[in-house]
């Protein structure tokens, strides 16, 4: 279940950081700094779940009750379904997407291809259309010495917006419940043309002429969902209007650091709103109090405080007959043994316990007979 948790609560504040763009920041003329937040957004969105300020948590009191055995439920609940359902429009969708790629190989095997510096061109016989995937410029013969065209392509080409197209379908496979997802896929598509446009008409044509080409150009066109697309009929009015945009002024570029309080807001919010166990990061951690405060009474521990206890081995216990070698003291030589023995409670008086040395056996006489 912690998995849901975390895809509902990242999801959460993707929401939050496209709502972001979208009041304030989707009408600026700086186009390159909104590819480079909404990017960002989907980075700190998966980041900050996984992240907390521990010192912001509540002291946690009372004493660590170990864990009760618990007998797993084998039985389907909502979130086996939900499991199941959301395994199988990931597949779809991960299905759609190789078919995409498999499709933009095949033109590029089945027709003609020339090299040159900076990118591949493959000429399209009987299209119309001119749009780029990568390095690969996929043109229509009667618009490949359209100096427009492809210097509009290769601002796509060099900026590697192939890559953000490719990492938005990702995210959609795994998010792909959430309809903020699927706006911020467009909204990227428009800032892709929005500098691509900016680049073109400010090196060749001029504003005005080249929206007069736009519209000139713009018809019956077959979208690729994952490249860029020149003539994308549905952008086309966006696409004027923002040429015709009054640029943005310095002050202007203050309002992206609005993102700031919203990051250090969602931190606080993760931390505070939401119990879980996949946080990974501990921004600032609760010191571990001391052991008594300042009034000599013994501070709470925390549930998560490491308490050492160092236990002294139990005295040894008393023999329940003390030796005699433990009784007796050696006196100095010159004392009698009766005043040398000091005998315990319990016993008989030294004069039945000492056995007296017995007397040393006579010498034998000495033959006093005289030899005759």
């Amino acid at each position: 279940m912690s998995w849901i948790y975390y895809l509902l609560e990242a999801n959460l504040y993707l929401a939050a950081f496209y709502a972001m763009y979208f009041l304030i920041l989707k009408n600026e003329t700086y186009y390159r700094l909104n590819r480079l937040f909404l990017l960002s957004s989907t980075v700190m969105s998966l980041i900050i779940p996984t992240v907390q300020i521990g010192i912001l948590l509540p002291a946690a009191t009372g004493l660590y009750q170990s864990p009760t055995a618990v007998v797993p439920d084998t039985s389907w609940g909502v979130a086996d379904y939900f499991l199941l359902t959301y395994g199988i429009i990931a597949a779809l969708l991960l299905i759609n997407l190789l078919m995409k790629v498999y499709k933009l190989l095949k033109l590029v095997h089945t027709n003609k291809t020339t090299k040159n510096a900076d990118f591949k061109l493959v000429e399209l016989p009987g299209e119309n259309d001119a749009f780029s995937f990568f390095n690969y410029l996929f043109i229509s013969p009667g618009l490949s010495l359209s100096s427009v065209v492809i210097r509009h392509e290769m601002t796509h080409i060099r900026q590697k917006h192939s890559w953000d197209i490719v990492y938005l379908e990702l995210l959609k496979i795994v998010n792909w419940f959430n309809p903020v997802v699927y706006l911020l896929q467009n909204s990227m598509k428009e800032v892709h043309e929005f500098i691509a446009d900016a680049d073109t008409a400010n090196h060749d044509l001029g504003t005005q002429n080249y929206t007069d080409f736009l519209i000139n150009n713009a018809y019956g066109i077959n979208e690729n969902m994952l490249t860029n697309t020149f003539f994308n009929k549905s952008l086309l009015k966006k696409r004027i209007m923002m040429l015709h945009k009054k640029r943005s002024g310095n002050a202007a570029r203050l309002k992206y650091l609005i993102v700031l309080p919203l990051t250090c807001a969602l931190l606080c919010a993760s931390t505070l709103a939401f119990t879980k166990d996949y946080q990974l990061i501990d921004l600032a951690p609760r010191v571990t109090p001391p052991e008594k405060s300042a009034a000599g009474q013994p501070v709470p521990l925390n549930l998560t405080d490491t308490v050492k206890v160092t236990l002294k081995p139990p005295p040894p216990a008393p023999p329940q007959h003390k030796k005699i070698q433990d009784q007796v003291k050696l006196p100095p030589k010159h004392k009698k043994i009766r005043d040398q023995v000091k005998l315990p409670p319990k016993h008989k008086k030294i004069q039945d316990q000492i056995k007296r040395p017995p007397p040393p056996p006579p010498e034998p006489p000495q033959d006093t007979a005289k030899k005759n």
